[in-house]
C-alpha cells in the first residue's frame, strides 16, 4: 500500500493489506481505527479506498458529523445513495418490492418511490420495524456489491447519530452474505466502546483493531520538511505532542510561536460541542495550567463535587485531556490543545478565571511563584496584597 503522507504508519497500512486480503479471499472483517482528533485516521481510511478499489472492491464511504446527529442514518444513507446510480435495476429488484418500499423511506435512487402509506421517513420507533430496515439494509450491502468484494467505510462514528449506530451494530452481528469490510475510523469513546462489544456476542465478524498513537520524533521529521533548524523542529514537535494534523498546521504556519487559526478553530468547534459543565470544566482548566489541579479547575468553574466529576467524564472521554500519574491531576492530551483552548476564552473571562485561580491556590496554600502566574494577570491597580505576593515571588 502506498505510504504518501503516512509517516511512521507503515505497521498500520500492513494491518489495513492484511485486512483487505482477508475479504478478497471471501472472509469477513471489521476494521476499527481509532484514536484521537488529528491523528491521522481519516488519511489511514482513504489509504484503504484506494487500495479496495485498486483491488475491484465495490467501495462505500460515508462521514459522520456534529451538525447531523439529530438526522438518522445519513452518513450510510450517503455511501449508499452514491452506488445507486450505477447499480443494475435489476439487481436491485432482486430485493422483492416491500423492501425497495421500506428502503426508499430511507434512501433516494431506488427503482421505487412507492414508500408505505403514512410510512414515517427514518428508522420506526417499534423495534422490530428497525430490525427489518437493519435487514433491509444488509441485504441491499448484499446484492450491491454484484458477486465482488464490499467496503462500507463510515469516518467520524463518534458523532454518529443513534439510529446510525444501531445499524452499524446491526451489521457487525448480522454481517451481509459474502466478502464485506466494514471500516470505521473514531475517536477513543462510547461509540468504540459499543460497537467492540457488540463484535464480542457475535462470531459472525472477525474483528482488527488498529489504535494510532502519536508519531515517533524520527517519523516527525517527515512532516518538518520546510523546517531547516533541528531547534525549532523540536520545538514544533513537542508543541504538537506528536500529532501529524497539529504537526503539520505548526509547520505550514512557517514555526511561528502562536498557534495557528486554524488549529485554534478546530479545537474550539471541538470543545463547544461539550456539554456547558463540561465546557466550563475544560476552559477553567486552560486557565488553571498543563497539567492542572482538578480541584483548583472545579473552583475556577465553580462546579460542585459531583458536577465536576460527572464533567471530567465527559472532557476525558472526548480525550480533550488525560490522567497522570496523580490521581487529581491531568494534562491536555496535547500543549497545543491547551493553548487553542485559553486563546479562544473572552478576555473578560480570563481575567476572572485568573483572578479564580489566584484565590484558590491561596487557599490550598499554593507556592507563591505558582500563584503569582495568576496575579500577574488578574491583579488590580491598588491590589497591595497581589503586589507584595508578586514582590515575593520574584
Amino acid at each position: 500500500m502506498s505510504e504518501d503522507n503516512l509517516y511512521g504508519r507503515e505497521g498500520e497500512l500492513a494491518a489495513i493489506g492484511g485486512v483487505l486480503d482477508a475479504v478478497a479471499r471471501g472472509q469477513r472483517r471489521l476494521l476499527v481505527i481509532r484514536g484521537e482528533a488529528g491523528i491521522g485516521k481519516t488519511r489511514l481510511l482513504a489509504a484503504l479506498q484506494a487500495e479496495a478499489a485498486a483491488q475491484r472492491f465495490v467501495v462505500l464511504d460515508g462521514r459522520a458529523t456534529e451538525l447531523e446527529r439529530d438526522v438518522p442514518l445519513v452518513p450510510v444513507a450517503d455511501a449508499l445513495e452514491r452506488r445507486l446510480p450505477v447499480t443494475q435495476e435489476a439487481t436491485l429488484r432482486e430485493l422483492g418490492p416491500e423492501r425497495l418500499a421500506l428502503l426508499g423511506e430511507v434512501l433516494e435512487g431506488l427503482p421505487t418511490s412507492s414508500a408505505r402509506e403514512g410510512g414515517a421517513s427514518g428508522p420506526r420507533a417499534s423495534g422490530t420495524e428497525r430490525w427489518r430496515l437493519h435487514r433491509a439494509l444488509g441485504e441491499l450491502l448484499a446484492v450491491i456489491g454484484e458477486g465482488r468484494p464490499t467496503a462500507l467505510v463510515i469516518d467520524d462514528v463518534h458523532w454518529a447519530d443513534p439510529a446510525t449506530l444501531e445499524l452499524l451494530e446491526h451489521l457487525v452481528r448480522r454481517p451481509p452474505p459474502g466478502a464485506h469490510l466494514l471500516a470505521l475510523g473514531l475517536r477513543p469513546g462510547p461509540a468504540a466502546d459499543r460497537l467492540l462489544a457488540a463484535q464480542r456476542s457475535s462470531a459472525e465478524t472477525t474483528v482488527v483493531t488498529i489504535d494510532l498513537w502519536p508519531l515517533e520524533r524520527g517519523a516527525a521529521d517527515g512532516l518538518l520538511t520546510g523546517v531547516a533548524v533541528e531547534g525549532e523542529r523540536e520545538r514544533l514537535y513537542a508543541q504538537s505532542g506528536g500529532n501529524p494534523l497539529l504537526l503539520q498546521e505548526l509547520a505550514r504556519d512557517g514555526g511561528a510561536r502562536g498557534v495557528p487559526g486554524t488549529i485554534v478553530a478546530a479545537v474550539a468547534a471541538e470543545a463547544q460541542g461539550l456539554p456547558a459543565a463540561a465546557l466550563a470544566l475544560v476552559e477553567a482548566a486552560a486557565i488553571a495550567g498543563d497539567p492542572f489541579d482538578l480541584d483548583v479547575a472545579a473552583g475556577i468553574a465553580g462546579l460542585g463535587p459531583t458536577a465536576v466529576l460527572e464533567a471530567l467524564d465527559v472532557v476525558t472521554q472526548h480525550a480533550l485531556v488525560r490522567a497522570t500519574a496523580d490521581p487529581r491531576r491531568f494534562a491536555f492530551r496535547h500543549p497545543v490543545v491547551r493553548t487553542a483552548i485559553y486563546e479562544g476564552i473572552p478576555a473578560g473571562a480570563r481575567l476572572a478565571g485568573h483572578a479564580a485561580a489566584a484565590r484558590e491556590l491561596a487557599h490550598a496554600g499554593a507556592a507563591l511563584p505558582v500563584r503569582a502566574r495568576h496575579l500577574a494577570h488578574a491583579a488590580t491597580r491598588g491590589d497591595r496584597a497581589a503586589a507584595a505576593t508578586l514582590i515575593a515571588a520574584s
